[in-house]
């Protein structure tokens, strides 16, 4: 990585440690072998939310569906 960005390894390394810590890269950094290993990051917030809502729509839907039949079957008992 210190190749590519033309900088020392030390300065990599120190660069690298504080997006670790921040939280703006997800990756993991095994110094005795000099590996740095990058991994997907969680969704953000965003898609979280969107996600999220998408399930909450879901379940409203097959409950107000549930509540349909429910008052349906009353109907049609009386």
């Amino acid at each position: 990585m210190s190749q590519l960005l033309l900088c020392s390894v030390e300065r990599s390394e120190v660069e690298l440690s504080d997006m670790v810590v921040n939280k703006r890269v997800n990756a993991k950094i095994n110094r005795l072998s000099g590996i740095v290993t990058f991994s997907a990051g969680k969704k953000f917030t965003n898609e979280r939310l969107n996600s999220w809502n998408t399930d909450i729509n879901t379940i409203l839907a097959k409950v107000e569906e549930t509540c349909h039949l429910i008052n349906r079957e009353r109907v049609t008992q009386v």
